[in-house]
């Protein structure tokens, strides 16, 4: 029950990047990188001693390619939350349980259950419902609200956010928590800040200190406290912490509760417009994760509990 605690409540921190993410007034690129830099320095005054005991040579090159898929997933999230609404990029983004059970299945060699498959049809039906709406193919491109390239963005980050999580869970076989994402983190924000010195060199890119003097104001330094202290420390860290604790499939299917807050923060704040159809497909996906759920787990323990205080009990048929 702890470890299921914990995972809910990450699944909430995340849900709460696409509102910080909009309110930061930097391009995607140069906000991802301050948001990577900011995490691995809370991380690693928090767990720098399991660092320095935990980290070996022969971990740097798997967390470097891992910090890599990491970097690729932010940058298109940042790139894709920009053009559309925060409802919206949660929805699309729930896609991401389809990606985890193949490449679980592939890398992992995890078992897909029987009843993944129904809670994907029911919440990943409810996720198309909303995404799609009546008028898909003549809707107009306005930015913030809705845009193909966002559209795309969204779903080649959720393609690597799902690749991230399960090299993360194989990785954690043999590292704690702690010690693997300060590195991830740090080797990601290496991987923003190569691509970002690279790109500023180009004629029409304003030099990186302007960009930040220019972006950098309250709100925006709020924001990136809150997406590295919600999202990043609270979400991701510990997401990564809970992996090994479940099966990929099942923490896929429950983050798709992500786009319901997400989609109420984004009502609330931004005035995301909530319809009809958003409720239903929220109702879709809820359906998926309740059915996901391992109810019969619970219930086992219930029984073991019990049977512990009643040893002269019969057990249960």
């Amino acid at each position: 029950m702890k470890q299921l605690l914990i995972l809910l409540l990450s699944v909430f921190m995340l849900s709460t990047a696409p509102a910080w993410v909009k309110s930061i007034d930097l391009p995607p690129l140069h906000g991802l990188s301050a948001r990577l830099l900011l995490a691995s320095l809370f991380l690693s005054v928090i767990s720098y001693k399991k660092l320095i005991r935990e980290i070996k040579k022969n971990h740097l090159g798997p967390i470097f390619g891992v910090g890599l898929i990491l970097f690729l997933h932010f940058w298109t999230w940042f790139a894709g939350l920009k053009e559309v609404t925060v409802s919206l990029c949660a929805t699309i983004f729930a896609v991401n349980p389809i990606f985890s059970a193949l490449l679980g299945a592939v890398i992992l060699k995890e078992e897909f259950k029987k009843r993944y498959f129904l809670s994907l049809i029911l919440a990943i039906g409810g996720v198309i419902y909303s995404t799609l709406g009546d008028t898909l193919f003549t809707r107009a491109e306005i930015p913030g609200v809705y845009s193909s390239k966002g559209v795309i963005l969204i779903m080649v980050s959720s393609f690597l956010y799902a690749l991230y999580m399960v090299l993360s869970k194989f990785m954690r076989r043999s590292l704690s928590n702690g010690a693997f994402t300060i590195v991830l983190n740090a080797t990601a924000f290496v991987w923003a800040f190569g691509f970002l010195s690279f790109l500023s060199f180009t004629p029409e890119s304003p030099s990186l200190i302007t960009t930040y003097q220019e972006g950098l104001n309250p709100t925006t330094i709020f924001a990136l406290l809150g997406v590295v202290l919600g999202p990043s420390i609270l979400g991701h860290t510990l997401m990564i912490y809970s992996l090994p604790f479940f099966n990929i499939n099942f923490v896929g299917i429950l983050k798709l509760l992500s786009p319901i807050s997400a989609s109420i923060i984004g009502v609330i704040i931004f005035k995301d417009q909530f319809d009809q159809r958003l409720l239903i497909s929220l109702c879709l996906v809820v359906s998926g994760v309740l059915v996901a759920l391992p109810w019969e787990r619970g219930f086992q323990m219930v029984n073991a509990k019990k049977s512990r205080q009643n040893p002269k009990d019969p057990p249960s048929p």
